[in-house]
């Protein structure tokens, strides 16, 4: 895998809101190797209960996303 290799629909997917969990977990995968680089996501927050990867955008760092996500 290579660090700038990010999926076409998973950009838009971390511009706007996870619309499925399912649909995310491979953007998730991908992003993890590249979101530092790219700069565009602030926070990683790992979720071990259900090993789920939540991303908050610098203007939205609210609960909003964890509530939707679980």
């Amino acid at each position: 895998m290579s660090r700038n290799t990010v999926p076409t629909g998973c950009k838009s997917n971390l511009m706007k809101r996870f619309s499925s969990v399912v649909g995310a977990m491979d953007c998730h995968l991908n992003v993890l190797l590249v979101a530092f680089s790219v700069n565009d996501l602030s926070i990683l927050e790992t979720v071990t209960v259900r090993a789920r990867v939540l991303f908050y955008n610098r203007k939205q760092r609210r609960n909003w996303l964890l509530r939707r996500l679980l």
